[in-house]
């Protein structure tokens, strides 16, 4: 999983927001995405970030929330802006996860 806030060549990046799900970059991409393709990686799918990654809920109905909150934050509430990554690792749905912290 790469969270929704790093450029990956030919999928979009939306920063967990629905005005920009056609933000596709073709001709860049994040170092840190480069780096872990190039170490092996197999990028699965972009992880939830609130929108424009501003507060720190992340509820069902932003753009990639497909996880339903985890264990811990409760139905639809899957925390801050890297819980969509952790999330998927505690569900074991992906190995590692790719995050950082925004502020």
């Amino acid at each position: 999983a790469i969270k929704d806030t790093f450029d990956l060549k030919g999928v979009a990046t939306a920063y967990g927001s629905w005005q920009y799900l056609d933000n596709v970059i073709d001709d860049f991409e994040s170092p840190l995405a480069t780096y872990a393709i190039a170490a092996g990686a197999v990028p699965v799918f972009k992880s939830s970030v609130p929108q424009l990654t501003w507060g720190t809920a992340n509820f069902n109905g932003t753009v990639y929330s497909c996880l339903h909150g985890g264990y811990s934050a409760g139905p639809g509430n899957s925390g801050g802006s890297s819980i969509g990554s952790g999330t998927a690792v505690c569900l074991s749905v992906v190995p590692v996860a790719i995050c950082e912290q925004t502020g």
